[in-house]
C-alpha cells in the first residue's frame, strides 16, 4: 500500500515542525507541503494533491472552519490539529459538524504519535465513504 500523502497548514512554525517531523518520520506517511496559511496553501494543495490535510482551527485570515466550509465538497480528508481539541469538547463537535473527518488534540503530537499517524491513514482511507472518524488520544 502506498503511503499517505499529508499536507499541514499551521500558523506557528513551531507547530508545523513538530508536525513535519511526526509525518516524515512515518513509514505510512508522506509529507508533501506544508504552509502558514490557508491562502498560502491553496495553490501548493492543487499540485501536490494530498489524502489528507492536517487543519489547525485559529489562524489569521482565512481559519479552519471557514476552509472546511468553503471546500467541504471538494478536498482531500481534513484531521484538525488544534488545541482546543479534546475529545468532546465544542471545538472538536463543531469542526467535525463543518466536515472535518477527524481531530487531534495539538498537545498530544509528540507522546501519542504513533496514534495521529494511525489517525492520518484512517481519515484518509475513510474519507472516501464519507465516515468521520472519532480516534481519541
Amino acid at each position: 500500500m502506498s503511503p499517505v500523502r499529508v499536507f499541514v497548514i499551521d500558523d506557528s512554525s513551531v507547530v508545523r515542525h513538530i508536525l513535519c517531523r511526526v509525518i516524515e518520520r512515518s513509514f505510512s506517511c508522506t509529507l508533501v507541503g506544508s504552509a502558514s496559511s490557508v491562502e498560502s496553501a491553496r495553490g501548493q494543495i492543487a499540485v501536490t494533491l494530498p489524502d489528507v490535510i492536517t487543519l489547525d482551527l485559529v489562524m489569521p485570515g482565512c481559519d479552519g472552519l471557514g476552509y472546511l466550509d468553503e471546500t467541504r465538497e471538494r478536498r482531500p480528508a481534513i484531521v484538525v490539529v488544534s488545541a482546543a481539541t479534546q475529545t468532546g469538547s465544542p471545538e472538536t463537535l463543531r469542526a467535525l459538524a463543518h466536515g472535518a473527518d477527524a481531530c487531534f488534540d495539538k498537545g498530544r503530537i509528540v507522546s501519542h504519535a504513533g496514534l495521529f499517524i494511525r489517525t492520518l491513514a484512517v481519515a484518509a482511507r475513510s474519507h472516501v465513504d464519507r465516515v468521520p472518524v472519532r480516534l481519541r488520544a
